[in-house]
């Protein structure tokens, strides 16, 4: 082996088997990029050969892919403009016979390319850079995590008594950084078919949007309206004070008071879950399953929150505002007879619509 290459081996009692895995783990590389903090030069410990897909590393990568899901993500492209960087490499993978070759040298080129970046960052740390290829609830994907080493304490026995010493080792639970490509959306060219972990650590945000070459596209306002769509769809909660299942109605009017209340004019779907369902992941894990894009935090847009509680048509000369509960319930429909008449049924409306004509 030679002395830029390592050999990974994971203590099984730290990752203990899954009953039943959430993943199908294909392939798996590690490698290491140590920089110290005297120095500005990097350098990157390559693995000769791809890990193991058994336990305890598919134990290991599970726990990851379940930490990564339960951070807050956001959505992206590949830059198209880049040339030579990650994407073109992973397209090179991609049409090539996928071996376990193929793989190992696709993750070890994209290391090498990483390293420069990390030189020319002054608070640009090291790390394991991790690769995994594996599928999940039926999609393939391409993952790349981060992780650091932590420094911990643990007991030795001595002839007379214990000592503490001092030691180093992988938290799963404390992911850096994470990048996942859903090669199903990226081969049918979908927007955002690249999802990543929210930017923690300055050095981290610095250079792996660069190495990845990452161009976000979504707006606010595709990202409320999509947050619109995911409420118009999952069960509502039930209400802590009558102890009765919201409607969709009465939810879509409880997440319009809760976000407009926000000064920042922020969505966090974490938190937003956490107050309606007492459950953090709520939210984001029903948006994945069904297949929904869209950041854990992003900026709403008040003209598209506004359709939450409220539909506006202003057209050939006539405006009508009514809420979405008052189109749902056939107040407010279209003929389906006459695809050019609108129904309006209020004896209410109707009374006023005369007194208005009569008085004027």
């Amino acid at each position: 082996m030679g002395k830029d290459q390592f050999h990974v081996t994971l203590d099984a009692p730290l990752f203990h088997p899954i009953p039943e895995a959430m993943i199908t783990l294909k392939k798996l590389a590690i490698h290491e990029i140590i920089r110290k903090s005297s120095t500005t030069e990097a350098k990157p410990i390559c693995s000769e050969e791809l890990m193991p897909v058994d336990d305890p590393y598919l134990s290991f990568i599970d726990s990851l892919v379940n930490t990564y899901k339960n951070d807050s993500i956001l959505y992206a492209i590949f830059d198209p403009g880049s040339v030579g960087k990650f994407p073109d490499d992973f397209e090179l993978y991609r049409n090539s016979l996928r071996s376990q070759e193929d793989f190992l040298n696709f993750s070890i080129k994209a290391t090498h390319k990483l390293v420069p970046l990390i030189s020319q960052k002054n608070l640009a740390k090291g790390g394991y850079y991790i690769y995994a290829e594996y599928q999940n609830d039926g999609v393939d994907n391409i993952t790349i995590f981060l992780l650091r080493d932590i420094e911990g304490k643990t007991l030795k026995r001595t002839p007379k008594a214990f000592k503490i010493a001092t030691i180093e080792y992988l938290d799963t639970n404390n992911l850096t950084m994470a990048c996942r490509i859903d090669e199903k959306r990226y081969e049918q060219k979908e927007s955002n078919y690249l999802s990543f972990t929210m930017f923690k650590q300055q050095d981290v945000s610095d250079y792996f949007k660069e190495w990845i070459s990452i161009q976000e596209k979504e707006t606010s306002t595709a990202y409320t309206k999509t947050l619109l769509d995911v409420i118009n769809q999952i069960d509502p909660p039930v209400d802590s004070d009558t102890k009765q299942r919201l409607s969709t109605d009465e939810l879509r009017t409880k997440v319009y008071n809760l976000v407009s209340s926000n000064t920042a004019r922020v969505v966090n779907l974490h938190v937003l879950s956490e107050q309606l369902y007492k459950n953090p992941g709520k939210i984001s894990e029903f948006a994945e399953k069904n297949k929904f894009t869209i950041d854990t935090e992003f900026r709403y847009d008040p003209k598209s929150l506004k359709s939450f509680i409220r539909l506006e048509v202003n057209a050939d000369g006539i405006n009508m505002k009514f809420s979405r509960g008052d189109w749902e319930k056939g107040k407010v429909r279209i003929s389906e007879d006459d695809p050019n008449l609108v129904i309006i049924k209020s004896k209410i409306f109707a009374d006023a619509l005369r007194n208005e004509i009569q008085n004027k």
